[in-house]
């Protein structure tokens, strides 16, 4: 199995022939600001974002029934958010598998970095555990004033 795409943004919309608009795209960072006489944020934070992610399951696993997608901290290893999914039993294996999560509401606060967990299962066995190379840091910032 690989992760081949994990982009986390602000919104996925669903348009004609199963293709997707990503909008407000992240890099490595998702930096909440704030003035410096504003209110200070309260931690952690509940925010609504979207997750698109590509898996590619290869020809040679077929038989795998399901996996399992969760957010993690990559530094503490806390489980931020969890999903299950099921793998239908003719799935084209070799093909890549589409997840869209939209909307993703997680909870988060500055210094966590967040990275993807797959792990793969055929029936209750657990086959494959792998985490995405790319990674969000999540900032508090403050705006400077002029």
């Amino acid at each position: 199995m690989k992760i081949n795409d994990f982009v986390i943004c602000e919104d996925i919309r669903e348009e004609v022939k199963r293709k997707y608009t990503l909008i407000g795209i992240f890099n490595d960072r998702i930096i909440f600001e704030r003035m410096p006489d504003a209110q200070v944020i309260v931690w952690p934070k509940k925010v609504k974002l979207a997750a698109y992610i590509k898996l590619l399951f290869e020809k040679k696993e077929v038989g795998l029934t399901k996996f399992n997608l969760s957010f993690t901290d990559k530094v503490t290893k806390e489980t931020l958010s969890e999903f299950n999914f099921n793998i239908v039993p003719d799935h084209d294996f070799g093909r890549s598998f589409q997840v869209v999560l939209s909307p993703l509401i997680i909870s988060v606060k500055p210094n966590q970095i967040l990275q993807l967990k797959v792990i793969t299962y055929k029936g209750d066995e657990q086959v494959e555990e792998k985490a995405s190379e790319s990674v969000y840091e999540i900032i508090e910032e403050v705006v400077p004033t002029k």
